[in-house]
């Protein structure tokens, strides 16, 4: 995970690491309200986002 994170911080993104990822409830659940601060746009933004990092992680290990 700290490789993609870096590797998102390099391209001059500023990602949020969820501890523990989205596979549980309770970490859906914080991607949800972490997201639902933001209007519909930049909701969708995140979401793909999120969505593209757990992808990343995945190919990374």
């Amino acid at each position: 995970m700290n490789k993609v994170m870096l590797m998102y911080k390099g391209e001059k993104l500023n990602p949020y690491y969820l501890q523990g990822g989205g596979h549980t409830l309770e970490g859906g659940k914080a991607y949800i309200d972490a997201i639902s601060v933001f209007n519909n746009e930049q909701s969708l933004f995140l979401i793909i986002f999120f969505w593209q990092l757990e992808q990343n992680l995945h190919k990374l290990e």
